[in-house]
C-alpha cells in the first residue's frame, strides 16, 4: 500500500521530485521466500511505462552490520530466525558468489498504476475473481447477504461501504467472531446488521446448522488459512445460500474490484 501510494504521487504530480533520484528497494527477505513477486511488480511498471534500471549494491563487506541494525525493529527481534531468508535474499541472481541488496532506478515514471498487477496474491486473486464473476450476475440485486467473518478485516469502513455499493440493494447480516467484534462494534449502519457469535468451532458449527434451517441468502464465508478446511465442510450445509468461502475479506474485495471494473476500493 505505501509503494503504491507513492507511486500514485509520483504519477499524478509530475512535477514532484523532478530532479530527485528516485529508487526502489527490494524489501527483504520477501523476496527470497516469494520469489516470483518481484518480476511481477517489475514488469508491470514497465507495461505501465516506467524505465527501471537495475543497481545491485554490494554488502557483502557489511552484511554483519546489516544483521545488526536489522535487529533494532521490533518486528525483527529474533533476527536468527530470518538471517537464513536474509542472506538468500542478498544472494538472488549473484550466483551465491556475492551478496547485494536490490535497487532499481526509476529513470522514467509510469503513466498510470494498475495496482491489481502489482498485488503478491494476483495468482489466487484471478481464481476467486472467475468464480465470483458469475457469484456477482446471480445476486447484484439480491435483498440479503450473509458475511460470516471470523477473521479481522482491517479495513471494515472502507470494505463494508463498498460492498453496499456493489450490492446497493441488500442489507447485510454480518456474523462475527470475538476477534472481530472490537473492529466492527463502531459501525451502525441502517442496512447492517451485526450478529456475534462465540469463539470455537462448536459455536459456529451450531450457528452453522440455524442457518441451515433458516431461509436462504447469499453467503460470504471469511474463514482464514486455519479454518479454511472446516469452512468448507461447514458451508456445504447451505447449497442454496449459494456460498462463497474465501480467506480474507481483502480478496472479495479484490476480486469484486476486478468483476465490476474498478480501483477505487482496492486494499493493495
Amino acid at each position: 500500500m505505501t509503494r503504491n501510494a507513492c507511486l500514485s504521487v509520483l504519477i499524478e504530480d509530475t512535477e514532484l521530485a523532478k530532479d530527485c533520484i528516485i529508487k526502489l528497494f527490494q524489501d527483504v527477505p520477501y523476496d527470497s521466500t516469494f520469489r516470483d513477486h518481484t518480476a511481477a511488480v517489475t514488469n508491470g511498471l514497465k507495461r505501465s511505462g516506467a524505465t527501471l534500471v537495475p543497481e545491485p549494491q554490494s554488502i557483502e563487506s557489511v552484511f554483519g552490520q546489516k544483521l545488526n541494525l536489522l535487529s533494532i525493529y521490533a518486528s525483527q527481534f529474533k533476527v536468527s530466525a530470518i538471517q537464513k531468508d536474509v542472506e538468500a535474499s542478498s544472494r538472488l541472481e549473484t550466483g551465491a558468489t556475492g551478496m547485494v541488496e536490490h535497487f532499481w532506478h526509476l529513470e522514467k515514471r509510469p503513466t498510470a498504476l494498475d495496482v491489481l498487477s502489482l498485488y503478491i496474491g494476483k495468482e489466487r486473486l484471478d481464481q476467486i475473481t472467475s468464480k465470483l464473476s458469475r457469484w456477482v450476475r446471480r445476486h447484484r440485486d439480491t435483498k440479503r447477504i450473509r458475511i460470516l467473518l471470523l477473521m479481522p478485516a482491517g479495513r471494515w469502513a472502507e470494505d463494508i461501504q463498498f460492498l453496499m455499493e456493489v450490492f446497493p440493494h441488500a442489507h447485510f447480516d454480518v456474523y462475527v467472531s470475538p476477534a472481530v467484534a472490537a473492529e466492527v462494534n463502531q459501525f451502525n449502519l441502517p442496512r447492517l446488521r451485526m450478529r456475534h457469535v462465540d469463539a470455537g468451532g462448536k459455536a459456529w458449527s451450531l450457528l452453522a446448522m440455524r442457518l441451515a434451517l433458516s431461509s436462504p441468502a447469499p453467503t460470504a464465508f471469511i474463514a482464514g488459512t486455519v479454518r479454511l478446511r472446516e469452512a468448507n465442510l461447514l458451508a456445504k450445509l447451505w447449497p442454496m445460500s449459494d456460498p462463497v468461502v474465501l480467506l480474507t475479506l481483502d480478496h472479495f474485495v479484490l476480486a469484486l474490484c476486478q468483476v465490476i471494473g474498478t480501483t477505487s476500493a482496492a486494499p493493495v
